[in-house]
């Protein structure tokens, strides 16, 4: 046999190198890490070439994969980051199925830091004015979906709405939010909602039955973690304990990705109390212009990741960029809700922890 007949050339040899997967591939396989690490490197890329449509779905897959990860502090401020990318290209119904994403990873960030072991971040998040937050951001949905023609997105908002006053107390306005809402579920004939309202309704007939279990455990400790709680009829299955988001929205159902925590081998809350919190100042007992001081303090140290900013130095000295800076304004904004819509340059007007005060200061009713 000729020996030039047996010769096969390495190129035909060599194996093709393997493309990478795509982060949606690895996260349908449960490689969580490995798409995590995907998609902030697609969300990195996207930035640098100022695309920001494909940044925020980028950042909208980081937000689905730390619900998996039952990150829910990373999972919410993923969200917010992609909020605040929409706002920017004026895609109304992305963005309100973003404010519903982070209300429900904030609901859930809450369960996590009322119970021991749920993470340091969580822990502030629960002892500080998450409850607040969750609820405002919840309302802010709201608002936005009734700029939409969806009725179903607006009763998807007011469910999340009235889960939010649920961890607010606020028992008799939720119930009152989920029987308007029901008419909406059941005309649509989307299932998933309708239970979701109808086992929230459940936990609130049982709640008003046990004063004695704190408010943040009542609803989001007891219910929040076993139910399929759904934003706009995406569905979601506990599967070996491990939490799964729905995929992005089909037509006429926006982006707002839902999720469900499962039991994830940790002990269901009973009904006992609350872990007492650590000594912490009380900033209502504070004189108004120290108490904004310490709120927009508390507020550019969750933004900038870090304690102990000085009040003169400017948030851009820290890199700060103009994406965060638009989240930092939105924060402040739903902390002081009595102040008029800030700009959205808010934070490059005033970029110090005191001429930020100064102007909230200013700004405040005189029966602030």
């Amino acid at each position: 046999m000729d020996s030039r007949l047996c010769y096969r050339s390495p190129r035909f040899t060599e194996r093709p190198a393997k493309r990478p997967k795509p982060p949606g591939a690895s996260l349908q396989l449960g490689d969580l890490e490995a798409a995590l690490s995907a998609a902030s490197d697609a969300q990195e890329l996207f930035r640098e070439v100022s695309d920001q449509r494909a940044e925020a779905s980028a950042a909208h897959l980081v937000a689905r994969i730390h619900f998996l990860r039952q990150d829910y502090s990373a999972a919410r401020l993923a969200a917010d980051t992609a909020r605040a990318l929409l706002r920017q290209t004026c895609e109304l119904g992305r963005e309100a199925g973003m404010l519903l994403l982070s209300s429900q990873a904030g609901s859930l960030e809450l369960a996590a830091g009322s119970q021991p072991g749920g993470g340091k971040a969580a822990r502030s998040f629960f002892e500080g004015r998450g409850r607040q937050k969750v609820l405002a951001t919840s309302k802010e949905a709201v608002a936005l979906s009734k700029r939409l023609s969806s009725n179903h997105l607006v009763a998807v908002s007011r469910l999340g709405e009235a889960r939010a006053k649920v961890s607010n107390g606020l028992l008799d306005e939720a119930s009152q939010d989920l029987e308007e809402v029901l008419p909406t579920f059941e005309g649509e004939g989307d299932q998933r909602a309708l239970g979701a309202t109808k086992l929230l309704q459940a936990n609130i007939s049982i709640l008003r039955g046990m004063p004695e279990v704190a408010i943040a455990k009542e609803d989001v400790g007891t219910c929040a973690k076993r139910s399929l709680f759904c934003l706009g009829g995406l569905g979601v299955s506990p599967d070996r304990q491990q939490p799964r988001a729905g995929p992005g929205a089909g037509p006429g159902r926006q982006d707002e990705p839902g999720g469900a925590a499962g039991e994830g081998g940790r002990p269901t809350p009973g009904t006992g109390a609350v872990a007492p919190k650590p000594a912490q100042i009380d900033k209502m007992a504070l004189a108004l212009p120290e108490r904004v001081k310490y709120t927009l303090t508390e507020l550019v140290a969750e933004a900038i990741g870090q304690e102990g900013m000085e009040e003169d130095r400017t948030l851009m000295e820290t890199g700060m960029t103009s994406i965060a800076s638009i989240m930092l304004r939105d924060k402040i904004q739903a902390e002081f809700p009595e102040i008029p819509e800030m700009d959205l340059t808010f934070v490059f007007d005033y970029p110090t922890i005191r001429e930020m005060t100064g102007f909230v200061l200013t700004q405040l009713p005189n029966d602030a």
